[in-house]
């Protein structure tokens, strides 16, 4: 699966879309809000160096159940 966010000026993630489903809607769910709850991101900066909102890919996301 793969999920998209955005990214606020102040580095928070305050959207999330699944781009890539892992085939279960619960969770490619629980994905994206542990994503947007837990995530803290350098923001991204213009050619001025300030800070501005930007969109981050996670291109796998790889869930493991342990033994």
């Amino acid at each position: 699966m793969s999920i998209a966010l955005l990214i606020g000026p102040d580095g928070t993630p305050g959207a999330c879309e699944v781009t890539q489903s892992s085939g279960f809607e619960a969770l490619d769910e629980a994905t994206c809000r542990l994503a947007v709850r837990r995530g803290h991101f350098r923001p991204a900066t213009d050619a001025g160096g300030q800070p501005v909102a930007s969109r981050y890919v996670l291109p796998r996301v790889r869930w493991q159940l342990a033994p």
